[in-house]
């Protein structure tokens, strides 16, 4: 048995949890009440993929009841029912959906891991005791000029990429959080910085070539914990882009008095702009 809090289990090296933090409500049984959906994703910190799958819950007084799951075996089963042979990968962020009564499911398919050639977009309806695949699963090919790689790069149209750039002179405030890009090995380039905050709610990323200055709009994190943000999740905004930054402690300063006043932390950084998204992994510290 798992113990999960707040939704999620996670420690130096697995996690388990919902994805995107996010309940997904329809009424999937046609009996005119809304239905809960819950995307589990789990899988080791270390790897460059994980492992999904679907519940559906539905009401029963004060209670809820599991109906039924979807895994990526059962995915996977039924694309290449279409397409024999067929290779599935991740679903795509925010790639769980219920429209009209059906579940509706997309993910990345064929090619190679890193970059997948299609989005399949596959329909599931439920027959009053499991979910079973309808109508014709839709395939969109990926531009050549797209890019499907990191835990959840997705993109919805073809405009300009987002390339997330080292901060041109700028360095870390006295008191805030700076993550630097991991290089070959796994290590970190201590010259260079992806993002930075501060304790007045500001944050500067660097985007397309652009340094941003971005505002604090929302924080996860036991409250007045820390005057900067840092902990589980912050996000930053300007006029272009939305930045949440996704936080995992990897060393903690010792109980007893020792001078130190910095935590460090693995972290995504995920960008969104213009309906595009993409994130990176990061490491770095917070503190003052």
């Amino acid at each position: 048995m798992l113990r999960v809090h707040n939704g999620e289990f996670k420690n130096n090296e697995v996690y388990y949890g919902v994805v995107n933090d996010k309940v997904i409500y329809g009424d999937l049984t046609h009996d005119r009440s809304e239905d809960a959906v819950v995307h589990i994703g789990c899988g080791y910190f270390s790897a460059n993929f994980g492992l999904s799958e679907i519940f559906l819950f539905a009401p029963n007084g004060k209670e809820a009841i599991l109906l039924a799951s979807l895994n990526d075996n059962d995915i996977q089963r039924d694309y290449q029912r279409s397409y024999p042979g067929g290779i599935t990968w991740r679903i795509i962020d925010e790639g769980v959906k219920v429209v009209k009564g059906d579940l509706v499911v997309k993910l990345y398919t064929e090619g190679a891991h890193c970059c997948p050639e299609y989005i399949a977009t596959i329909r599931y309806r439920w027959n009053g005791s499991a979910f079973i695949q309808v109508g014709k699963i839709e395939r969109k090919k990926i531009a050549a000029n797209q890019s499907a790689t990191g835990e959840s790069d997705t993109r919805h149209d073809q405009g300009e990429g987002i390339q997330i750039g080292i901060l041109k002179n700028k360095s870390p405030a006295d008191c805030g959080c700076y993550f630097y890009p991991i290089v070959a090995g796994g290590k970190r380039d201590y010259d260079k910085f992806l993002f930075i905050s501060d304790s007045t709610g500001k944050a500067w990323i660097n985007i397309n070539g652009r340094n941003l200055e971005l505002k604090e709009v929302g924080r996860k994190q036991a409250k007045g914990e820390y005057g900067y943000c840092a902990g589980k999740r912050c996000t930053y905004r300007d006029r272009e882009v939305t930045v949440s930054i996704d936080f995992r402690v990897t060393r903690k300063c010792p109980p007893e008095p020792s001078g130190c006043e910095v935590t460090d932390y693995d972290a995504k950084i995920s960008v969104e702009k213009d309906g595009i998204k993409k994130s990176v992994q990061s490491q770095g510290s917070c503190g003052c």
